[in-house]
């Protein structure tokens, strides 16, 4: 037994390690405004701020889908019903169409990106302003870069980045997939699909909530109606499960918390760790199932 125990913290310390040196190379390397921070001086490439487009459209666009090769992208409110893009960096590595009720925005960047000798490097910026109550479709991919959506309560969007942040504000539905990276949906959502590889997630409120993240913790204010978490390696903290659908918790390692819940029934088992669960209604028609492996199980409810 005592041999075991040995093996798992050093599973459990290896796994940390994992954990701080793929955040640590993520942050550091691949960072806010992709930028190689050492002894204060910057390695990486720059974000421009050379406006070569600046349009604006009447027509409420059915699909605004955005292919980022290296770039920082931000998507604000605007202040009328018009759609306006202001992108700044080399025209010639520009392009904008207009076609068939979608607007499609494609960047490419040459040379090097990351660990590079390539001081005079710099990479896109794409701003994108839309009405208040945008009720149509986003769909971004960056590989370099970071992501920042404001407000929009009706919009559906979907997102892939390889290395950055991404911060939404609030969104009806969103599917997001993140390699290296933190995810932030600050507000609200009805709906969100994430699937991280290395990174922090941190959800304000929503009601139907899927996760899957192999390394990195999970922090969510509220769910109300379901939830499904496979976390790999990393703690799990939950304010409020107000949850009225099955669901389940999954954690390889790490602890799991949940701070407040409905009056619904948790059966919840670890391999190696402490379960405290302070009310649990066996007779609730809601189960939530959480299932951990290494670490401590507490629902303070």
């Amino acid at each position: 037994m005592k041999n075991k125990k040995i093996k798992i913290l050093i599973i459990i310390i290896l796994c940390v390690v994992t954990i701080a040196i793929s955040i640590v190379f993520t942050k550091v390397l691949f960072g806010k405004m992709g930028k190689l921070a050492i002894f204060r001086l910057d390695f990486g490439p720059k974000v421009s701020d050379n406006l070569v487009i600046d349009e604006t459209y009447t027509d409420i666009f059915d699909m605004i889908d955005i292919d980022s090769k290296a770039g920082d992208i931000g998507i604000y409110r605007g202040n009328d019903d018009e759609i306006k893009i202001k992108i700044y960096g080399d025209k010639k590595d520009i392009t904008v169409k207009d076609e068939k009720n979608r607007l499609n925005i494609t960047t490419s960047t040459k040379g090097c990106i990351g660990i590079c000798l390539n001081f005079s490097l710099t990479i896109p910026k794409i701003e994108v302003y839309l009405p208040n109550d945008y009720t149509k479709n986003l769909k971004i991919k960056n590989n370099f870069g970071d992501i920042e959506i404001g407000e929009f309560p009706y919009m559906t969007i979907d997102t892939y980045l390889n290395f950055g942040d991404i911060e939404v504000a609030s969104v009806k539905s969103g599917k997001i997939k993140n390699d290296y990276g933190d995810i932030v949906i600050s507000k609200y959502a009805e709906y969100l699909d994430i699937d991280q590889n290395c990174g922090n997630i941190k959800v304000g409120e929503v009601d139907d909530l899927k996760i899957e993240n192999k390394y990195g913790d999970i922090e969510v204010e509220k769910i109300n109606t379901r939830l499904d978490i496979d976390e790999k390696c990393g703690d799990i903290k939950l304010g409020k499960v107000y949850v009225d659908e099955n669901s389940k918790i999954t954690n390889s390692l790490g602890d799991i918390a949940i701070f407040e819940t409905s009056e619904i029934y948790i059966d919840a088992k670890t391999e190696l760790g402490d379960i405290k669960i302070n009310n649990n209604y066996k007779d609730s028609n809601i189960t939530l199932i959480i299932d951990d492996s290494l670490g401590d199980i507490i629902v303070d409810n």
